[in-house]
């Protein structure tokens, strides 16, 4: 896991080498928590500058980046070499700016219908708390990479 200033940890072959802190105990939080677990081959880059005071719930917060992260998680853990998580959290103008990048596989496999009962529920989520906020939601999707940019 490489990072830069104000991020979560620095590992390699899950070894801590430096543990960088920022001024946001919630988005540390999650980020510790949800990091934790990405397999010791995932490529895990962050930069995380925000205040300790923001205007976004902690709640909100927990449910954009946590369903963010774990969709992330999930895409990349289908990779056997190469797989990445690039993580940015700032904050401009007033702004909180969240963009979380990966790359993927992609599925040609038909899923069965009962996939699809609870697919997407969580995006739906962090859809509905961006438009709470009058934020925007953007998706960019290419061959094998996906990208998520929110600004609330």
């Amino acid at each position: 896991m490489i990072c830069r200033t104000g991020c979560y940890r620095v590992y390699i072959k899950s070894t801590i080498l430096k543990t960088c802190k920022h001024n946001n105990l919630v988005i540390n939080n999650i980020l510790t928590y949800k990091l934790s677990g990405v397999a010791d081959n995932i490529s895990v880059e962050c930069e995380a500058e925000v205040p300790e005071q923001i205007s976004v719930d902690m709640g909100d917060l927990g449910v954009i980046i946590g369903n963010l992260l774990d969709n992330s998680i999930k895409a990349v853990n289908n990779i056997n070499t190469g797989g990445y998580i690039h993580i940015i959290i700032t904050e401009s103008i007033g702004k909180l700016i969240i963009i979380i990048e990966n790359n993927y596989l992609k599925d040609t496999e038909k899923k069965p219908a009962i996939y699809y009962i609870d697919h997407g529920r969580g995006i739906n989520n962090v859809r509905r708390i961006v438009k709470k906020y009058g934020g925007s939601y953007k998706e960019n999707v290419s061959e094998n990479v996906y990208q998520t940019k929110i600004s609330i």
